[in-house]
């Protein structure tokens, strides 16, 4: 306790293991440099091989001996053989059997890493486009410097000098910033990030690098241009680019670019958010309204608080075991009784009858037990659907027939497999995530719970502090030891989507700074577009036109840039929603008309924020702009 342990990560970890090894068998591996006794049941093993041999070399030879002494193992299309994950890559590898925690979605993870490039590029393009600008008003001075007997290299320099020391000077700011950031940070994915990591060598190294970097990208094209300029050039006030071409200039491909950042990021966090909305409002397939749930040691002290609260005018229905809102876990292979083909993508449950009137769920035969009998055994519309396909009947004849669970397991008291008769089937209820498909659940329904180590009761109340006070009175009698501790199940059900519920949280704040980025560049290209035009503009006035037109005129190139900028992102946004949504089998669908509106908004406010730039200029009195 209190000391800090060294793990190594350069060795692999073999999954499927399960039931393939007995104890007394020992396999001559002298590709592995430790091993220990192989024990006669297991989940996973490390291993750590020498530089000599690849992990497919080794992963070839296990599987040959476990063929040896199981036929055909590697070839079954339950088992597949024995795989191997490298030890690093354990956190964000999903679906493997006994996990011990949740995995990180590595997708999310990478959209964050791209939506940062977005912001630097963002960052780059801004300076970028407001150097030109500005060595555009520094020419002459530049060209004075070249007749003096300054050479190109020195003015291609000079131009990138000024934009690293730019760059260097925002060091001090930045990492202010980021250790002011750090606890609002660690609120809001709910991390723990240590605040002084910010002043380690290491990522100030990292951090001055990055601002380097910065400089260095966003000056370089200024530099090479006017550093390759001729010195007549330089003095030069008319632009040799032709009329056509204006249009795709750098600065405006620039810009375009920027616009189909904001707008594709914009949309991808509209679909995060419609996604969320989805996954909230999502009808079930029970009630979740009112109910509750908390540990319960044992089936004793269940049925005397069950007792105890049904009492309570309050307590509508007491059930045990069958909480819903899971994430997947071990799936369970069964099969019809005469036929061959095993499935493996059942989940086997217990409850009893409480739970199912706790949560509301319909099921016609679960009336029986009403009438003496003392346990059910049903299965869900998916389960029977594929087993109905196997036998070729119709999902409903299923009923009365003999199935078989873990048939591959060898037992003293039924031979191979566990038999149960199906009782009745009922509708598809979202047991677990919505990031997962409907799965096949195989349920043994109770009359009287046998055992119980989880408690469901609904409640209807319009003082939940004094009624969970009241229940937790009741549960203090039967149980004085272990602390109540209560919770929701829609609590419980939204915690499934914490993960993708920050990460929409944290694209929109991305999103938010993007748009600001965006827009910070936007008013300095403009307000300097503005002032270069004032006696253009001032003669446009002259000549009678009207301060609308004017405005259209300025505004004409932007909303053609946001345009195609709109166009541009629509297959943008909709590969990385795409991609994002891929976690969901229950998802919404993508409507490239959302983008387009996104993109009309992004033109608005552009249009908004351009006329508002230019209006100064444009309400200035011609005589005084034509004078000076």
């Amino acid at each position: 306790v209190g000391k800090s342990v060294t793990i190594r990560e350069e060795g692999f970890v073999l999954a499927g293991v399960v039931k393939a090894l007995p104890g007394n068998v020992h396999f001559d591996f002298d590709i592995i440099i430790h091993q220990q006794e192989i024990p006669s049941w297991a989940a996973y093993t490390y291993v750590k091989i020498s530089d000599d041999y690849s992990i497919e070399q080794l992963m070839d030879r296990l599987n040959q001996d476990i063929d040896n002494i199981y036929p055909g193992y590697t070839e079954d299309v339950l088992s597949k053989g024995i795989t191997y994950l490298p030890l690093t890559d354990i956190h964000f590898s999903s679906g493997n059997l006994y996990e011990i925690k949740n995995t990180a979605n590595k997708a999310y993870l990478d959209t964050f890493a791209i939506v940062g490039l977005i912001i630097l590029l963002i960052v780059w393009t801004n300076y970028t486009n407001l150097s030109m600008s500005m060595y555009a008003e520094r020419q002459r001075e530049l060209g004075v410097r070249k007749v003096m007997g300054a050479m190109s290299r020195d003015i291609t320099f000079q131009i990138l000098a000024e934009a690293v020391l730019l760059a260097l000077f925002c060091f001090p700011i930045c990492c202010l910033i980021i250790y002011l950031g750090v606890p609002f940070f660690n609120e809001m994915m709910e991390v723990q990030i240590d605040q002084m990591s910010v002043l380690s060598q290491s990522f100030l190294g990292v951090l001055a690098l990055l601002l380097l970097l910065s400089g260095l990208i966003s000056g370089l094209y200024p530099a090479l241009v006017y550093g390759s300029k001729h010195t007549p050039e330089l003095f030069e006030t008319k632009s040799r680019i032709h009329k056509a071409w204006r249009m795709l200039s750098f600065r405006n491909v620039l810009l375009t670019t920027q616009f189909i950042m904001m707008v594709g990021l914009l949309s991808v966090t509209w679909f995060i958010y419609q996604q969320m909305e989805y996954v909230s409002n999502q009808d079930l397939g029970y009630e979740v309204d009112g109910v509750i749930h908390f540990g319960i040691d044992g089936a004793e002290k269940y049925k005397k608080l069950s007792t105890y609260l049904g009492q309570l005018p309050e307590v509508i229905e007491t059930g045990a075991n069958g909480v819903p809102g899971s994430e997947m876990y071990n799936q369970l292979t069964y099969k019809m009784e005469g036929t061959e083909e095993v499935l493996s993508d059942g989940t086997l449950m217990e409850m009893d009858y409480g739970s199912v009137k706790t949560l509301g769920i319909e099921c016609e035969s679960c009336t029986s037990l009403e009438e003496g009998r003392d346990k059910l055994f049903i299965i869900n519309r998916t389960a029977a659907k594929k087993l109905a396909n196997i036998l070729g009947v119709a999902p409903n004849e299923l009923v009365g027939k003999q199935l078989i669970t873990e048939p591959e397991w060898e037992n003293e008291e039924f031979g191979m497999g566990i038999p149960h008769r199906i009782d009745g089937i009922i509708e598809d209820y979202k047991y677990f995530s919505l990031k997962y498909p409907h799965q096949s659940l195989l349920i043994e329904v109770e009359a009287e719970a046998n055992w119980a180590f989880e408690m469901m009761v609904r409640l209807q109340t319009d003082d939940w502090r004094k009624t969970l006070e009241k229940v937790q009175a009741e549960y203090e009698k039967v149980e004085p030891i272990v602390p109540f501790d209560p919770m929701f199940l829609e609590e419980r059900i939204s915690n499934l989507y914490v993960a993708e519920r920050r990460s929409g949280l944290l694209m929109g704040v991305l999103s938010l700074l993007t748009i600001l980025l965006s827009f910070m560049g936007l008013v300095g290209i403009v307000s300097h577009m503005a002032f270069n035009r004032q006696k253009e503009i001032s003669i446009r006035k002259v000549l009678g036109a009207s301060i609308q037109h004017i405005l259209l005129t300025l505004n004409r190139e932007f909303i053609i840039l946001v345009l195609v900028a709109t166009s541009i992102s629509i297959p943008i946004a909709l590969f990385f929603a795409s991609r994002w949504l891929d976690s969901f089998a229950f998802k919404i669908a993508l409507r490239p008309m959302v983008i387009i509106l996104i993109g009309i908004v992004a033109l608005g406010l552009v249009v908004s924020l351009v006329s508002f730039l230019a209006r100064e200029t444009v309400n200035k009195d011609p005589a005084e702009v034509l004078r000076a």
